[in-house]
């Protein structure tokens, strides 16, 4: 029996470390999560403008590209050009583009207005740290039982360490030091071993969703954004198409003018 006992101390300080491990990582993930939507963020305000530009351009050009193709049709059957019938096809068609160039605008700005936000102090920066892990460690969904009751609070508490949201953070904390009580739980013996087998795949699944956020867009941009030599050559490789575009959409509004002698430039 003692033996039996010895066994079951064991496995809890197992689970017990197993958990301690678990929540590093998470808390290591959503420092990734914050640092990649800086990251995000930063790059966007970097190249936004310009990708917005070329994006215009890309998009003006392929708009005239197939207002070209629809006329083209009319006068092959020598049949009068219906402007109106041709934008309407056009603005059916061009939906998408317009939805990307207007996002890409959005993100360029609220780039600008992140960029804008205060910078933290050192001592602010370690109190969000201390409320986040503590609320952590209480309500995390994998460790709390009873996490349905905090779900809220929970996701408060994700949005507000996102945003770096100080006053939120210490709002949820007094919430959770007021009316939350830690219920007492105890693992039952006979799902021990199925709770380490849990928190071990878990371990190895969020090391990989970690990996996989370091190697992914925008995070492994990174590097690029730490070096100005590098920022110039990619908006010198962006100033180049923007230029192609500018050709391109040259030769395909006299392509049009030809067409239409009344054609006055589009403003998308």
């Amino acid at each position: 029996m003692v033996g039996f006992n010895l066994n079951i101390l064991e496995k809890e300080r197992e689970l017990k470390n197993l958990k301690e491990k678990y929540l590093m990582l998470f808390k290591k993930h959503e420092d990734l999560s914050k640092e990649k939507f800086v990251i995000y963020n930063r790059y966007n305000l970097v190249f936004g403008e310009k990708y917005y530009e070329r994006y215009l351009l890309y998009f003006e050009c392929e708009r005239l590209r197939r207002k070209i193709e629809l006329y083209q049709v009319y006068l092959n059957r020598e049949e009068k050009i219906d402007k109106i019938l041709v934008e309407s096809l056009l603005n059916a068609e061009f939906l998408e583009y317009e939805e990307k160039l207007a996002l890409i605008l959005e993100e360029y700005r609220l780039a600008q207005d992140f960029d804008k936000l205060p910078a933290l102090s050192v001592k602010d920066v370690r109190e969000i740290k201390r409320i986040y892990l503590k609320i952590v460690k209480k309500i995390h969904p994998d460790l709390n039982p009873n996490f349905q009751n905090y779900q809220d609070l929970w996701e408060r508490t994700l949005r507000a360490y996102k945003m770096n949201d100080l006053k939120t953070l210490q709002e949820c904390e007094f919430i959770l030091d007021n009316f939350i009580f830690e219920e007492k739980y105890k693992e039952p013996q006979i799902e021990l071993d199925a709770e380490i087998a849990k928190f071990q795949q878990k371990i190895t699944e969020i090391k990989e969703k970690n990996i996989d956020l370091i190697n992914s867009f925008p995070y492994n941009q990174k590097h690029l954004l730490n070096n100005p030599e590098l920022i110039q050559e990619k908006l010198e490789e962006i100033a180049i198409d923007i230029e192609l575009f500018r050709e391109n959409h040259a030769i395909l509004e006299n392509r049009i003018r030809e067409i239409d002698p009344t054609y006055e430039k589009e403003i998308c």
